[in-house]
Parts: C-alpha cells; sequence; structure tokens
C-alpha cells in the first residue's frame, strides 16, 4: 500500500482509533500524550509529543478523520490549529495536523511550481502547500514512500523538523523558524 493509499484508506477509521494507533508507532521516538486538556480548557488536542533524545521541542498533534471535506470543514480544521498555538498547554506547542493537507487535499495549482509530495527526499517534504500552512505558524505530518515502506516526517513550511527513517530531529531548522 503506498503512502496516498494509506491515507485515503484511513477514511474508514475512527478518529480514537487513528490517535490510538499512532500513539503506539511515535511512543518509540516520543513521549507522547494524548487527549491533552489547555490550562483554560478550551481546547483539547489529539497529541503532544515530545522527542525521546531533545526533549526541548513539544509538537502538538490534531487529528481529523480523512475522507471528503469541504472548505469549510479545511478552514475550520486550520483555524484549530492556528488558535492551539495560543493556548497553554504547560508547554510551548509546535502545531501539526494530520493527515496532511498537502495532495490529500490541496494540490499545487499551475502557477507555482509542483513538488511530488510523497518522495522521500527534501524535495518531497517543500511543497507551496506546506510552505503556506507554515507562514500561518502549522506543520503537517507527512506519509512518504521510500522503498516500499512508509515513513512519517514533521514538516513545517517545507523544512523537515523530524523523519522517522533513521529518528532524525533537525534541531538547526526547528530553532530556525521559532
Amino acid at each position: 500500500m503506498t503512502a496516498f493509499e494509506f491515507l485515503v484508506s484511513l477514511a474508514d477509521e475512527t478518529e480514537k482509533k487513528i490517535q490510538k494507533n499512532m500513539v503506539r508507532y511515535f511512543s518509540e521516538f516520543f513521549n507522547v500524550r494524548s487527549e491533552v486538556k489547555s490550562k483554560c480548557r478550551n481546547g483539547r488536542i489529539d497529541l503532544i509529543m515530545t522527542h525521546k533524545k531533545d526533549n526541548q521541542y513539544n509538537f502538538g498533534i490534531e487529528i481529523k478523520i480523512s475522507g471528503q471535506k469541504k472548505g469549510k470543514d479545511l478552514g475550520h480544521w486550520f483555524k484549530q490549529a492556528v488558535r492551539y498555538q495560543d493556548y497553554d498547554w504547560g508547554c510551548k506547542l509546535i502545531m501539526f495536523v494530520f493527515p496532511q493537507i498537502s495532495y490529500l487535499y490541496l494540490q499545487e495549482g499551475e502557477l507555482v511550481s509542483k513538488h511530488h509530495v510523497f518522495r522521500h527526499d527534501y524535495m518531497g517534504a517543500h511543497n507551496n502547500v506546506s510552505t503556506f500552512l507554515g507562514a500561518n505558524g502549522i506543520g503537517e505530518l507527512q506519509v512518504y514512500d521510500y522503498k516500499g515502506s512508509k515513513y512519517y516526517r514533521l514538516v513545517y513550511r517545507g523544512k523537515i523538523f523530524w523523519d522517522s527513517r533513521g529518528d532524525k530531529l533537525n534541531a538547526e531548522a526547528i530553532s530556525k523558524y521559532l
């Protein structure tokens, strides 16, 4: 199953099941907390992940069920992720959405340079939807293919902050954007 086919298949899953599977997968690399309430009690984020080897960065993941969405649905999800940046979670969060919006929901148009988002290298992560989201302070938890396997990466403004292939945390890129 390709990364794209995997993302499309998530439409048949509940948000809770996706979250549970993500906790199981990411616990190898991160200390993961799920269903975390904000101090003001107005928000509940699906995951907060802190890397086990470098605990100075906290990643917030807001999960939505994939499948057909209207523009207003994407807008509400986008606004929620942006709003969550300002909430007090007991730590500073770098916000990400899952599944990825790039390609799955928004594709690059004719007037911008197109990128293949499921590629394993830098050019797969660097796309115009990712940089648009990053300009508004949020990133994407992307899935990509490499040699027949699926991997995950945290991408912000087209930069890879973390990659599951090799458990690579890019502190230099993270500190540049924060």
